[in-house]
C-alpha cells in the first residue's frame, strides 16, 4: 500500500510539473479561453487537471483544450475570422508587395472601413502594424541569412525605402537592422 501511495504522490508532483510547463509555455491563455468558454474558472480547470489519475486522463483534458482551440478557429459559420484568415493568408503571401487596407479589404470582398474594424477586433492590432510585423520577421531571415544590403532587404519585404525600413525596424525589434545583423545589441536596446 505504501508504494501506491508513493507512486501517486509521484504522479502528483509530475502532474504539477506538466501544468506548470504547460502554463509558462504560453498555453495559460489557451486555457484560459477554454476554461471561460465552458463556463468554468481557470483555476477550476487546472484543479481538473491536478486530479487526473492517470496520463491518459490527463491527455484528455487537454484534448477537450485542443479541440475547442481548433472548433474556435476553423469554424465555418464565423465570417469574421473567414475574412480575416483570407486577410492574413493574402498579408504573408504578398508582403513584399505594396499592399493597402484597401487592396486586401478588395480581395477579401469587405468595405475597408468595415474591414479595419473587423481586423483590428480579430487580430487584436491594426493592418498596418501587422504588415509592418510581417515584413520585419522576414527581414530578420533576411539579415541573418544573407549578405544583402539594408536596401534590398528593405526593397524585398515591401518597405518604400531603406529610412522607414530601419525606423520600423528598429521600433519592432529594439535594435537597428546592422546591429541586429551584426548579433550587437550594446546599448541600443529598448
Amino acid at each position: 500500500m505504501a508504494g501506491t501511495t508513493e507512486y501517486k504522490n509521484k504522479w502528483q508532483q509530475e502532474n504539477k510539473e506538466r501544468i506548470n510547463l504547460v502554463v509558462n509555455k504560453g498555453q495559460k491563455k489557451l486555457i484560459k479561453a477554454h476554461a471561460e468558454s465552458n463556463g468554468e474558472s481557470v483555476n477550476g480547470f487546472l484543479q481538473r487537471v491536478m486530479r487526473a489519475d492517470t496520463l491518459e486522463d490527463l491527455c484528455f483534458l487537454l484534448q477537450e483544450v485542443v479541440e475547442g482551440f481548433m472548433s474556435a478557429m476553423f469554424n465555418p459559420l464565423d465570417k469574421g475570422n473567414l475574412y480575416i484568415r483570407r486577410a492574413l493568408n493574402c498579408m504573408a503571401r504578398d508582403y513584399g508587395s505594396p499592399i493597402t487596407l484597401e487592396s486586401v479589404a478588395g480581395k477579401v470582398g469587405l468595405s475597408p472601413s468595415y474591414f479595419s474594424a473587423l481586423f483590428h477586433k480579430t487580430v487584436g492590432t491594426g493592418f498596418r502594424e501587422h504588415l509592418n510585423r510581417i515584413r520585419i520577421e522576414e527581414s530578420r531571415r533576411l539579415l541573418l541569412s544573407t549578405d544583402y544590403s539594408l536596401t534590398d532587404i528593405a526593397v524585398a519585404v515591401g518597405f518604400a525605402d531603406q529610412s522607414y525600413f530601419c525606423k520600423i525596424f528598429r521600433q519592432i525589434v529594439g535594435i537597428t537592422p546592422g546591429r541586429f545583423r551584426s548579433g550587437s545589441t550594446d546599448g541600443e536596446a529598448k
